[in-house]
């Protein structure tokens, strides 16, 4: 049990999948559903122990071990360090190359899941089409290929989260279309960089912004 600790199994699923094969002896001997599920939860903290919340984002730190795929590739791209306008960018080589091939681009940011009301992190979606050869219909979806951790809001840190995203992928990225919500400081650094793109914004987030009362 103790090294299918180490992947990244469900809890729950390790203990389905132990409890079956284990014998009567054992099995007699083995603690509840709940108890199997938080042992498992308190060793994995042993072997990687919870990261402090900063109290600002130029504090964090970010271990070397979590920089990290499960395969060893390499995850965080880019850390600028800056203590007043830092932004990390993570993702793969294959992502990144992925992204420079994709026409249509959509991000959307989020500040819920952040520790911090100051950071916000974005998530760049690439539009990937694939065309059904039996119905010749071209079915469209979403795939999260890049994501931007950062403290600022200002239009100079969005270009340069751009031109470094271009410098990283080491591809052409020139999109034609770019869905975002209506930060106009993104819009801006967006369409200053990309210079032929056609910036669109969110219905949803319009939606939300002119929702009555």
């Amino acid at each position: 049990m103790r090294k299918r600790c180490k992947k990244t199994e469900a809890s729950a699923v390790i203990v389905e999948k132990i409890r079956p094969g284990a014998s009567t002896s054992v099995a007699v001997e083995l603690p509840g559903v709940y108890t199997l599920k938080k042992n498992i939860q308190r060793y994995r903290l042993e072997l990687m122990p919870q990261l402090l919340t900063p109290a600002t984002m130029s504090k964090l730190q970010i271990p070397e071990e979590v920089q990290l795929m499960l395969k060893g590739e390499k995850f965080l791209q880019f850390d600028n360090e800056s203590r007043r306008s830092r932004f990390l960018i993570v993702s793969t080589m294959e992502n990144l190359q992925r992204l420079g091939s994709c026409r249509i681009w959509l991000s959307d940011r989020t500040f819920s899941s952040m520790p911090k009301k100051s950071s916000q992190l974005y998530n760049i979606h690439g539009g990937i089409t694939q065309e059904d050869v039996d119905t010749e219909q071209v079915n469209f979806r979403s795939v999260p290929l890049v994501y931007v951790l950062t403290s600022s809001k200002r239009k100079t840190t969005y270009k340069r989260i751009m031109t470094t995203l271009i410098d990283l992928a080491d591809v052409y990225l020139e999109q034609e279309v770019f869905v975002s919500d209506f930060e106009m400081a993104f819009i801006q650094a967006v369409e200053t960089v990309f210079s032929k793109v056609t910036s669109h914004g969110c219905y949803f987030h319009f939606t939300v912004f002119y929702s009555p009362l």
